[in-house]
């Protein structure tokens, strides 16, 4: 969830962490014209069970409570392979990560070359660091250039690029996004990304449309 959706999601006003999670998991969900429906929010165990051994799950925006994270994944020692972890570069996140017995995959976004220089410098064994999604409101910053992105991959790493629209503020990836893609021209947009910055994965929002037009161009 991101912060401050509660309203739209669930009709009401709350915070998140300031109730019990029985309580939270009987709240229903509103649809998209504001009538209550039927859906309830799932615990991440009770998805992990039903999740196919086929699929991967990605897990964002669990940097805040990361420990507690990882302590439900190691509930499951058989899908080990299928989870995704997204930190943030920050001291914290990685020592966690270093003292914790199981080596979840990771992925570290990053915003700055100032942030990608200090992952780069704390690449060990002890974090199973699998990749780097590049994140630049200015598509001239230094991280985001080809040369680093070749210079990433050579490291073994994979490389993902945030095309996203959160909002008509934020930039992820600058002009770069799935609204100009899909309202616009996907030739300008997700073919510019492949070609020009070739990354391994893009994170889109709009992942049927994407892997439609990746079809098209024999992808």
């Amino acid at each position: 969830m991101y912060t401050g959706t509660e309203k739209r999601l669930f009709g009401q006003s709350f915070s998140p962490e300031a109730i019990t999670a029985k309580q939270f998991i009987n709240k229903h969900y509103y649809n998209n014209i504001g009538e209550l429906s039927s859906y309830q929010p799932v615990t991440l165990c009770n998805f992990i069970k039903q999740l196919p051994r086929n699929r991967m799950i990605h897990l964002d925006r669990g940097w805040s409570h990361l420990s507690e994270l990882l302590a439900v994944l190691d509930h499951f020692p058989n899908q080990q392979q299928q989870f995704v972890i997204k930190i943030k570069p920050k001291a914290e996140q990685i020592a966690t990560l270093r003292q914790h017995r199981i080596k979840y995959m990771t992925v570290v976004i990053v915003n700055h070359d100032s942030e990608l220089q200090y992952i780069l410098n704390h690449l060990t064994d002890e974090i199973n660091i699998i990749g780097i999604e590049l994140v630049a409101a200015n598509l001239s910053d230094s991280h985001v250039q080809l040369d680093v992105i070749r210079h990433i991959k050579a490291l073994g790493l994979t490389v993902m690029i945030n095309t996203l629209t959160l909002n008509t503020t934020t930039s992820l990836f600058g002009t770069l996004d799935d609204d100009n893609a899909i309202l616009a021209s996907p030739e300008n947009i997700w073919q510019e990304v492949m070609i020009n910055y070739q990354p391994n994965m893009i994170n889109t929002d709009w992942a049927p449309l994407l892997s439609q037009y990746r079809r098209q161009l024999g992808h």
